[in-house]
């Protein structure tokens, strides 16, 4: 995929948050694009995972959290798999007077939570989350928070698995990230906004 040079500014933490209502309408575009979808190969939940605790050590402790990650994947079904964008951190959204997305290696077909759940989890204070997930075009219920809660720990199971062997404090945090998120906990790292 190419796109055109963007020569925005990366966002940092604040700034994702302070544009939350741009950043929700981008992210709505995005899982509405029936041409980027048709680029997208499918993304199982239960395939993140597999793929995560695959390559953990045998007896490392996060596997207890992937097992509970696949016992919990046979509740996400029922939705429209849309293309996803699958890292939305705040690096990855530049600002120019209007704000871009970048970075599009982890793009796949999957749940829109997969997106809107990282960027709420991460940058928004809980109370901001039934606006966010709205504005972005998920209706705001149990079954959207289970999901949001599901991916965030996946996708920080994936990145943690990423950064073990080169940066084993960092992965840690993530893991830590992992078991809040499956605990239906907010961001341990996240500083409130204030």
């Amino acid at each position: 995929m190419v796109q055109q040079r963007i020569t925005g500014e990366p966002l940092n933490s604040r700034g994702l948050a302070a544009h939350w209502k741009d950043a929700a309408a981008l992210l709505r575009r995005l899982h509405e694009d029936i041409e980027l979808a048709r680029m997208a190969r499918p993304l199982r939940p239960a395939e993140l995972v597999e793929t995560s605790a695959s390559k953990l050590p045998v007896a490392h402790p996060a596997r207890a959290g992937a097992r509970e990650l696949l016992a919990r994947s046979d509740r996400l079904g029922g939705v429209l798999h849309v293309a996803t964008h699958g890292d939305p951190n705040a690096r990855n959204f530049l600002f120019d007077g209007k704000l871009w997305l970048v970075d599009w290696d982890e793009l796949r077909l999957a749940d829109p939570v997969r997106d809107v759940g990282q960027v709420a989890w991460w940058y928004l204070d809980r109370a901001a989350w039934p606006a966010f997930l709205t504005a972005a075009g998920i209706p705001f219920e149990d079954a959207a928070m289970e999901r949001l809660f599901w991916w965030v720990a996946a996708e920080s199971l994936d990145v943690a698995v990423r950064l073990l062997p080169s940066d084993p404090e960092s992965a840690s945090a993530f893991l830590g990230d992992m078991a809040a998120a499956l605990a239906h906990q907010p961001n341990p790292r996240r500083r409130p906004a204030g």
